[in-house]
């Protein structure tokens, strides 16, 4: 991937959320890969999130509710993905691209 392709990603991120952290973003195209790959049936869980982009849990669950429709402060969040629990493993969270996620990532993946 180019610069200039890597640049326009963050440039069409901040016109969301002019804030955004590269964690963030990071998550949101690590959900959005990996939704289409081996967890394409059921989300993917929080703890592969937090295994792969070798982050701690806590920093995930932050960075999934900036994403989702609520953040964690009851401020409205980018509705990027969603959240559910697993129905194998209740403690455990599977995230999705909503349809809102999923246009975006096709905007910026062109």
């Amino acid at each position: 991937m180019s610069g200039l392709k890597m640049l326009k990603m963050v440039q069409d991120f901040r016109r969301f959320d002019p804030d955004i952290q590269s964690q963030t973003m990071a998550i949101f195209f690590y959900v959005a890969i990996h939704s289409k790959g081996k967890f394409a049936d059921r989300g993917v869980p929080m703890t592969a999130i937090a295994d792969d982009l070798d982050m701690a849990q806590s920093s995930v669950s932050r960075n999934i509710s900036i994403l989702s429709k609520w953040k964690w402060s009851r401020k409205e969040g980018l509705n990027f993905v969603e959240t559910r629990e697993d129905p194998m493993e209740r403690r455990r969270k599977l995230v999705s691209l909503t349809n809102r996620g999923q246009r975006f990532y096709d905007s910026v993946n062109n």
